[in-house]
Formats: structure tokens, sequence, C-alpha cells
């Protein structure tokens, strides 16, 4: 294999956009301006499972001498978990927590040499904020959080533009836990700059992008800096209909070292890039295919740490 030099520390930043429908990926230059790996001398892989609610546990050196066809492997440990709805995943590699998003809370296990041990869960409930659960789990490297969007209101799928949407954050340090509105309607993933949270935001009445600003100093508490309005997509959900089936929606992505954020239009074949720092949209590039549900981002600043994050989404 032809060894491949790494990028230059002044490289700019690139975007990699992937359509799985049309079956195309796009790698573009910016302008400036779920299994995890719990590794050490012997690397233990975490597999979760749905229903049954459970972690399973497997050594990777034994994943790695099985043999083609995939064989089934044998876990070294099940570890059950009260829900049948786990939905997102975390890991802190300088703990070695890893964390797991359900309806309950946010189950907590800690490895033990080659043991894992189950801890106490993080509810869902803060600042006097209660009800709803969080399906997404991202961990931020700058300031050593995690974020989640807690989702509550009606179960309906119909009924969407009545959810309710929170900022959901837990510093992994201190302990402290954080909730804060961001408006009703479909929030889902979220994406880590180096000084903001980004949040897009999708609702018939408009959609938009909120910024939360994060300061990496202890005791600071995450506000909104910024909604910034995104143009609208021709087959985004309607009112009464399902927010998933048969129709558009938005991919975010950010980096860790970086200002920018790109999100997604859905059918349109356009990324917009945004400029966190200055709350303004920078350019609209646009790509060879559609980008039906959103697409798949993902945008990388050489040297930026986003290794830190080591769950394979």
């Amino acid at each position: 294999m032809p060894h491949t030099s790494p990028p230059a520390p002044d490289a700019p930043p690139r975007l990699l956009v992937s359509d799985h429908v049309a079956g195309r990926v796009s790698l573009l230059d910016l302008p400036d301006g779920t299994e995890t790996v719990l590794g050490g001398a012997s690397p233990l892989v975490v597999v979760r499972h749905r229903e049954p609610g459970e972690l399973l546990v497997h050594r990777h050196r034994e994943l790695m001498r099985s043999a083609p066809s995939c064989p089934p492997a044998v876990p070294l440990r099940r570890i059950p978990l009260p829900d049948d709805d786990g939905h997102g995943d975390a890991h802190d590699p300088l703990t070695g927590r890893l964390f797991a998003a359900a309806g309950s809370g946010v189950h907590r296990i800690r490895r033990d040499g080659d043991d894992l041990t189950p801890e106490t869960p993080l509810p869902w409930s803060a600042d006097g904020r209660s009800g709803g659960r969080g399906y997404y789990l991202r961990l931020d490297p700058v300031r050593r959080m995690l974020w989640s969007c807690v989702r509550g209101g009606p179960g309906a799928p119909g009924q969407w533009p009545d959810w309710s949407n929170d900022a959901w954050w837990h510093h992994l340090d201190t302990g402290e836990t954080g909730r804060l509105d961001l408006g009703p309607g479909l929030v889902f993933r979220l994406a880590v700059t180096a000084r903001h949270i980004a949040f897009p935001r999708v609702h018939p009445d408009g959609d938009e992008l909120i910024l939360l600003t994060a300061p990496p100093a202890a005791g600071s508490r995450p506000e909104v800096g910024a909604r910034l309005p995104l143009p609208a997509m021709s087959g985004a959900p309607r009112r009464g209909g399902t927010p998933w089936d048969g129709v558009q929606r938005r991919a975010v992505a950010a980096s860790p070292g970086g200002n920018l954020v790109a999100v997604s239009r859905g059918g349109h074949g356009e990324v917009h890039v945004f400029d966190a720092d200055k709350a303004a949209l920078l350019s609209t590039l646009t790509v060879p295919t559609s980008l039906d549900d959103g697409g798949h981002l993902a945008l990388v600043t050489p040297g930026d740490g986003a290794h830190a994050d080591p769950v394979g989404r």
C-alpha cells in the first residue's frame, strides 16, 4: 500500500459529502475562515443491542482472528440494560467510560482492567426541565462534555411540529448537567466546533441553524448565540405527516478545531457553509447529486483533535 503523507498543518479544512441514495461521495476543499472500541493493552469492542437492551463485550484480538464468512462471535460478557430503546453512544477515552442513551437516561459503564462496571445513569432532567429523552449522543473533546437533544411532547409522528427540543449537556469532569430550550419541531443531529455547538432545526414555519456558545472555562454555561435561517427544502416534512419517511432531511458537520459549520439541503444538492464565530453564511456549495435524505457530511480540519471522539458513526 503506498504511503500517504499527513496533511500540512496549514492545509484548508475539507468537507466529505456522501449521497447514500445516489451512491456518490464528494470531497470538497473549504475556504479558510454504533460500535465502540475501548483501548488499552487488550482492547475491548462493545456492541449495543437495542432489543433486548444489552451491551455485548468482545476482545478485539479475538474478533480479528475470526475466520471469513462472518462466523458467530461469542461475547466475553453480556451487560443487560433496563431499556429496550437505546439510541446513541459515546466513549470518553480519558476515563474509559462508555455512555449509552436510552429512555430512562444515559447509562454509564466504566472499564476496570479487563472488566466493565456499570455506574449510576445520568438523568435527562436538569435545570428544572424534565420529560423527553435524547436519541443522539456526542462527545465534545474541546470542553470535555457530552451533548444530546432531548425530545418531548406528543408521541404521534404526525405531530412532530409540536415536539419540544432541549439541548442537553453534561460536563465529564465536574459532573454538572444542564438543559436549554431550542424550540419546537425536529432537531436530531448536532455538530461540535471550537467555540460553538450547532443544531439544525426543521419546522413548517421555517428552518434554522442554532449556534450555542460553549466557552471551555470551568463553570461557564452554554447559551443560544445565534439563530440563522436556512433555505426551505421543497420535500420537507409537512404537518400531519411523518418527519422520517419519504421526506427530505438535513445533515450537519463541523470540526472541533475550527469555526465552520456545514448544513445540507436535502433534495437540492446544496451544502451551506457558515462561520460560527461570525454567525454568518460564507458560501453555498453545489454537489453533483441531489443529497436525498440530506446525505452524510464530515468536516475535517488538520490537527483538530477529532480523533478524541472514537465512536464509530
